[in-house]
């Protein structure tokens, strides 16, 4: 692995100030992509109901098969995803983009398999995160192919994320309520790292392939700012646990 491609340049740093995203290809190589998706076998299938935060949806495939579409709550409980949410160089970019150092506020993986629903477009920072504090920067890994078939994600590049949140929150966006967005697909290979704040809109389609995308999305803000990660997982809880603590005939509701 290069050096180059574990630093930062000005210009990059201005990039992600104006259009709120910046990617780094081949951050990571395959073979310790290969061993985060050994783990995360590990977790769907043998160590998941208690340990791990695992959300599941119904296939549009089929509506009587539900599918695990979600892990979240891994942090120190897995070897490689935890090396993976401290690694330095990912912590130092981070430091340049916040100009402050980093914390963890949240983390989750999104395996979008066959068969999974879109998800709409919207802000991170829509889902209530305001009331923690006002400035998060988002990490995605990718680790398998991301194109238009399987459902790439597609990020607004026009700087609405300038704009804080667009929108009320607790619901999806409107494209309307958008001014001039312009949309990236996130085409990406297995070790690319993308960077993108909480503010900048973005949105995926229905994954109508035979091939999953699996990405991690790890959530950061300033330290300064304070260190929120246990009372949003509580708070999560509350309102939208994982599948393994609903109540029977209970309806539960993630809105954005």
């Amino acid at each position: 692995m290069k050096n180059f491609m574990r630093k930062i340049s000005n210009n990059e740093i201005y990039q992600f100030d104006q259009k709120g995203y910046l990617i780094k290809k081949n951050f990571f190589n395959k073979s310790f992509v290969k061993k985060i998706l050994s783990e995360i076998e590990l977790i769907k299938y043998k160590d998941g109901t208690k340990k791990f935060d695992r959300y599941f949806g119904t296939s549009i495939k089929d509506s009587n098969k539900s599918i695990l579409v979600r892990i979240e709550n891994f942090y120190k409980k897995s070897k490689y995803l935890t090396k993976l949410i401290d690694d330095k160089s990912v912590r130092l970019i981070l430091s340049k983009l916040f100009r402050n150092k980093a914390t963890l506020f949240k983390e989750k993986i999104n395996l979008k398999p066959p068969g999974c629903g879109p998800d709409r477009l919207h802000q991170d920072s829509q889902a209530g995160w305001n009331k923690y504090t006002k400035e998060y920067i988002n990490v995605l890994l990718s680790l398998e192919k991301s194109r238009n078939t399987n459902s790439c994600l597609h990020i607004d590049i026009s700087g609405n994320n300038c704009s804080k949140l667009v929108s009320k929150e607790m619901r999806p966006l409107k494209m309307k309520e958008l001014k001039n967005p312009k949309f990236k697909k996130l085409l990406l290979n297995e070790g690319d790292l993308v960077f993108f704040n909480s503010y900048t809109p973005h949105f995926s389609y229905s994954n109508n392939s035979k091939k999953s995308r699996s990405q991690i999305y790890l959530t950061y803000n300033k330290e300064k700012d304070g260190k929120f990660r246990s009372r949003y997982i509580s708070d999560k809880r509350k309102s939208f646990p994982p599948d393994s603590e609903r109540l029977p005939k209970k309806k539960y509701f993630y809105k954005v």
